[in-house]
């Protein structure tokens, strides 16, 4: 039920009352001129608060429909689990949860100072460190839980949307995106791409805790000696097939090269400026790094690499297809690059061995 009588935005002079109340902040630092608030773009109401050095915190609170209060409490529900279980799986790359507000559909988490997300850290640095990359297969192989472990979650054991589209209308999927809807009629129409969807979902295994929503933006990284890892944004996390959340990886690399080509001229394989440094061959090596180390990490070798490599290959694909129906939900138009993203797809599909090869220079 959603929560119409109880739930409130928290926002302006409200939210220093709501963390001091709850005894979530310390005063002396307010008064002090260390307190600040400050919003971020995102389509939930999302704010870091300030508050001295180590000591800055992160809400999130979601809408108060009920879609909104299901991703809440996965959320909620995977941060209370790595609370804890933080000595069987990973807990000091989740930031710590502070505070749940099951009536506002709020959490509250530290803020890791020094941190960014892993997309910006590339993009300043235009350097991509395999040992980097490594440090990003360990987190990912160590929270990828068995289902059998996993029984104080309530997960949902939902397929990707991306691999049902085949059971609704184009324009069903984001109605208030006609450009997505188009790019949906795309995907659609190819018959090849359709199949092969159908295809991923039917074999889809609900065997591991997974993240769901795995890419660059999702991952924080703190420079240092031995840089670490902060993962986060886990309302879309589930009981489900690992390998998507390696693909989601993989597609983060990829998406980047291909929306780094010129939009102005989409007949020519023309690179923009700013983006010259993240053309595919200088990335690739990291790429390579992080898939295997996560092979080896979780022991995959023989037929059941083959079958991995063969599955990532195409859920990186469907991730791509994902990508770039979610990027024109509020363009003004379809860019050439999208377009140019689902015949990646296509390719991908088509021959995933030939894909592997080209874009990863991996054999199965």
């Amino acid at each position: 039920m959603s929560k119409t009588n109880t739930y409130k935005r928290l926002e302006g002079e409200h939210v220093l009352k709501y963390l001091s109340k709850r005894k979530l902040i310390d005063m002396t630092e307010v008064v002090s001129s260390q307190y600040a608030v400050k919003p971020l773009s995102t389509r939930n109401n999302v704010l870091k608060i300030e508050s001295g050095p180590g000591k800055s915190l992160f809400i999130k609170q979601l809408g108060n429909d009920d879609v909104s209060s299901s991703l809440f409490h996965r959320e909620t529900g995977v941060h209370r689990f790595f609370h804890e279980n933080q000595k069987a799986f990973f807990g000091a790359s989740v930031p710590s949860l502070v505070h749940v507000d099951e009536e506002q559909n709020m959490m509250i988490t530290e803020w890791v100072d020094g941190t960014s997300n892993l997309h910006d850290y590339y993009m300043s640095g235009q350097h991509f460190d395999p040992e980097l990359a490594h440090s990003q297969a360990a987190v990912l192989a160590a929270y990828h839980a068995p289902a059998s472990e996993l029984e104080s979650i309530a997960l949902p054991q939902l397929l990707p949307w991306v691999l049902q589209l085949d059971k609704h209308e184009a324009h069903q999927f984001f109605p208030d995106s006609p450009n997505s809807a188009t790019v949906i009629g795309i995907v659609k129409e190819d018959r090849l791409l359709s199949e092969r969807l159908l295809h991923l979902a039917k074999h889809w295994k609900q065997t591991h805790l997974i993240h769901g929503d795995m890419k660059w933006v999702n991952l924080l990284v703190k420079p240092g000696d031995k840089p670490s890892h902060y993962l986060v944004d886990w309302e879309l996390a589930d009981l489900g097939d690992p390998v998507w959340d390696v693909a989601g990886l993989l597609q983060s690399y990829l998406s980047t090269w291909l929306f780094g080509f010129d939009n102005s001229n989409p007949h020519s394989i023309t690179r923009t400026e700013l983006m010259k440094p993240y053309d595919l061959s200088k990335m690739q090596p990291s790429a390579i790094a992080f898939l295997e180390e996560y092979l080896r990490l979780r022991s995959i070798e023989g037929q059941e690499r083959s079958t991995f490599l063969l599955k990532v290959i195409e859920y990186t694909a469907a991730r791509i297809i994902q990508t770039c129906i979610e990027g024109v939900k509020y363009s003004q138009r379809i860019e050439p690059n999208n377009i140019r993203g689902i015949q990646l797809a296509h390719n991908m599909m088509a021959d995933p061995d030939e894909a592997l090869f080209t874009l990863l220079s991996i054999k199965r």
